[in-house]
This record gives structure tokens, C-alpha cells and sequence, in this order.
């Protein structure tokens, strides 16, 4: 960006003028949520425009890769705090009135000093102004919005009007469980059969793939990972505290199990 002399990120629609209406509002729905935003874990959007019929957004350019390029299992302590500041920038979402309902590895990135940014709104939920939108976009009930992978029980069942911040709250639980451990709560040979394990499947205690998983940190995840979504953290921040708790060695309000 030559007028303030900084390296931004470019995003656009690779179709381009055969973009259909609903994938350029879609695109630019994303732009505008994130516009609104300003928090240091969430990447800024700067500008929303057109040139000859392709369209374009520029944002923070974070140097360094999404979560998802690292398949290896981090420490306890790092994947404790990594989840804890990517859950205060999803509590700040949601007090915004935005459920962003498409969280995963790769969807958050990584910058040199190993801090966590929040991308990508195209899935996102955005507050009641909006609601009219929302319907006309998921279309009809039934309509599985998210990554099969990382998504909710209540989003696997395309219950849409069920999906809310504790649907957000459950895929932490699922990155939080797959940065201890390596390994997915569920995982299908195909895509169905996963939606099936997480709308019906216990997931496996983590320890069961690693043996010293502090029990405060699987009690978190599985708090998380709860089919109930009333049963899961109230709120994203209280997730972050009680992740706060267990680095500090403080008593966890999930309990041990």
C-alpha cells in the first residue's frame, strides 16, 4: 500500500467476473465484518474495492503460516496459551454480535513471534441487523454451514438456529484437542461419516493418545467438546480464563476427570 507505505495481504475472488451475486456478497459480507474490528489476535481488514470487475479486499499481512501447516502435537503449556488468546479474540467477536462458525487450523495464523490471528469471516454469523441476510444465505434448515472436521454437533445437524457462540466454543475444544494430541476428537472416512461421529460419538479422552495430558486440560477440552452446547463454557472469555487458571496452576472450574 504505496500512500502509507506498508505491506498489506490482498484477497479476492478467484472466479472473478464469473462470480455468482451470492459469492461476491458473501465475499464482501466477510469484508465488512471484519472491517468493524479491531482486536490484536483478529487480522485487520484497511480496504474493500473493484478494479475492472475483480474485487478485492486488503488486510494485515501476517508474516508467518496458518496453524495448520504444523501436524506435530506442541507442548501442553503452548497449546493452553495459544487457544486461550485465539478464545479472547472470539469472545470479542461474539460481543460484537458475530459467531464466526467456520474456526479451524487453518483459518488462524501464525506470525514470527508465534502470536495467533483470527481470518476469515466468510462463514460468520453476523448480529440481528443482519438476521435477514443470514436465512437468505444458509437458505433452509438442514443447511450444514462450517468444516466437518472442526464444526459443532448442533452445525453437523444443520441446525441453524442453534448455532451461536458455543458452536465456536466447541471447535476450540476441537483445536485445543488436536494441538495436545495430534490427533482429531472425530474423524470419518469421509466427510459423512464424520458429521455422524460429531453429532453422535463421544470423542476419546485425549490422554488416550497421550498418557501425560494434564487432567485440568482435558477436563477443559472435553468441557468444550460437551454435545450440550448449554453445557459447554458460557462464553468464549470464560474458556480463556479458565486456560489462564491452569497455566497459572490456579483450580480450573471445569474439574479434573
Amino acid at each position: 500500500q504505496t500512500d502509507l507505505d506498508r505491506t498489506v495481504a490482498v484477497k479476492m475472488i478467484l472466479v472473478n467476473r464469473l462470480a455468482s451475486q451470492d459469492a461476491i456478497r458473501r465475499f464482501y459480507q466477510e469484508a465488512q465484518a471484519a472491517g468493524r474490528l479491531s482486536h490484536p489476535n483478529i487480522v485487520g481488514i484497511h480496504e474493500v474495492g473493484e478494479i475492472n470487475g475483480q474485487h478485492y479486499f486488503s488486510m494485515d499481512c501476517i508474516d508467518g503460516p496458518s496453524l495448520s501447516v504444523t501436524s506435530q502435537p506442541r507442548g501442553f503449556d503452548d497449546s493452553a496459551a495459544l487457544v486461550r488468546d485465539v478464545a479472547r479474540a472470539v469472545g470479542y467477536l461474539h460481543c460484537n454480535g458475530i459467531v464466526h462458525r467456520d474456526l479451524k487450523p487453518s483459518n488462524i495464523l501464525i506470525d514470527d513471534t508465534g502470536k495467533p490471528f483470527v481470518t476469515d469471516f466468510g462463514l460468520a454469523l453476523i448480529g440481528a441487523e443482519s438476521a435477514t441476510d443470514n436465512k437468505q444465505r444458509d437458505t433452509n434448515p438442514g443447511t450444514i454451514v462450517g468444516t466437518p472436521n472442526y464444526m459443532s454437533p448442533e452445525q453437523a445437524a444443520g441446525r441453524l438456529d442453534e448455532t451461536g457462540p458455543a458452536s465456536d466454543i466447541y471447535s476450540l475444544g476441537v483445536i485445543l484437542y488436536e494441538q495436545m494430541t495430534g490427533q482429531l476428537p472425530h474423524r470419518g472416512a469421509t466427510a459423512m461419516q464424520t458429521l455422524v461421529l460429531v453429532m453422535e460419538a463421544d470423542p476419546e479422552l485425549p490422554r488416550r493418545h497421550r498418557p501425560d495430558v494434564p487432567r485440568e486440560l482435558e477436563a477443559i477440552c472435553l468441557k468444550c467438546l460437551d454435545k450440550d452446547p448449554a453445557r459447554r463454557y458460557e462464553t468464549a472469555e470464560a474458556l480463556a480464563a479458565d486456560l489462564d487458571a491452569y497455566l497459572r496452576g490456579e483450580t480450573v472450574t471445569a474439574g479434573a476427570i
